[in-house]
């Protein structure tokens, strides 16, 4: 186990006292040792850093009940579930009898191992089979060897993102990246040029909405324009979408946009930590490595088209509202409950294999 200044000082050290910004964050969030979900998440909710509509109320569950349904799959593949409490209120909220829920196969994806203990706490009991966790979709996949219905609630913000800023002179985009002072060891934002873009990642440049300067409503980006990228979700989906077998379901949930109204009004990005339910932007962002969440809006232009890429068909690309009323959701009403136009913050993308 090492520390989190060592932790800083060894990732500075290894990239030459410039890290990228994608590098950063994944360190910040996925290290073993000392990042926020590989080794110390607290609990989502009220006493944690965010709350997730998963822990709000049965809205969401029973939407994503509705679908699994409808889709008459039986094996289920959570993936990043988070305290497992959007996987207890799903289980709770089939309108079927025990007979038909025992038939049902529940299946969690995570890294995480403070998450694993708690999901295995909370789930503890409720299911009539046992819930099987995985290490990653390659594995769940194989062991059921049928039709899956696949979804991950706030998972793609998870992934560590590629964050680009416009170079007005230079009429190219530049890696947002942080260079180490090595007197006071201070951090700072420094922009590295990137004039091929395709070789940073390892992805054609039409893979991604925002990076075609003709594609912003004046032709070009505006000035010092920031985006974020989520590559390492292209490539993680990639990896295992050939194992999917005809008739399965994948649905993605999360809050964004699509482009380019993901970044009306927007030129710094939508890249933010929360610490303690305070929203952190700026330097703010980099403080505190390993204990506050860091994360930012998804493209949903660019899901969409990579699921298209990888052979999948798109059912449903909708707000979150308008896809749990098309799923027979009455909103709650509760004191706690969020209104409809905090639901509108999120997006849904279903597809068929």
């Amino acid at each position: 186990m090492i520390s989190t200044r060592q932790a800083v000082d060894q990732m500075f050290a290894e990239h030459g006292n410039t890290v990228a910004l994608e590098d950063f964050i994944f360190t910040a969030l996925h290290d073993e040792d000392v990042g926020y979900y590989g080794s110390r998440i607290p609990t989502v909710g009220r006493s944690g850093d965010f709350s997730t509509f998963a822990t709000a109320n049965n809205d969401l569950a029973k939407g994503i009940a509705t679908a699994i349904s409808e889709s008459g799959l039986r094996d289920i593949i959570e993936v990043g579930a988070g305290s497992g409490a959007l996987a207890k209120k799903i289980l709770k909220s089939f309108n079927v009898g025990k007979r038909l829920l025992s038939g049902l196969r529940y299946h969690i994806v995570d890294t995480s191992k403070p998450l694993i203990e708690v999901q295995r706490k909370n789930l503890r009991g409720t299911f009539a089979a046992p819930v099987t966790w995985h290490s990653s979709v390659a594995d769940a996949l194989k062991a059921i060897d049928r039709p899956a219905f696949i979804f991950g609630n706030e998972l793609i913000d998870a992934f560590a993102p590629v964050v680009l800023m416009w170079h007005e002179s230079r009429q190219c985009w530049s890696e947002v990246c942080l260079q180490r002072n090595p007197e006071n060891g201070g951090i700072a934002e420094v922009a590295r040029v990137i004039p091929n873009p395709e070789e940073l990642l390892d992805f054609p440049s039409s893979e991604f909405s925002a990076l075609s300067p003709s594609a912003w409503p004046d032709d070009k980006p505006p000035y010092r324009q920031r985006i974020e990228l989520h590559v390492t979700f292209r490539d993680w989906w990639q990896q295992w979408s050939t194992l999917c077998q005809p008739n399965s379901k994948v649905l993605w949930i999360d809050y964004g946009d699509t482009f380019p109204e993901l970044y009306h009004r927007a030129t710094d990005g939508t890249l933010r930590a929360y610490f303690r339910h305070e929203r952190l932007t700026g330097p703010a962002i980099f403080t505190r490595l390993g204990q506050q969440d860091i994360t930012c809006d998804v493209n949903f232009t660019d899901i969409r088209k990579w699921g298209e890429s990888l052979g999948f068909s798109v059912d449903h690309d909708t707000r979150q509202s308008d896809w749990l009323v098309g799923h027979g959701v009455k909103f709650s009403r509760s004191a706690n409950a969020p209104a409809r136009e905090a639901h509108e913050a999120f997006r849904v993308i279903e597809f068929s294999k």
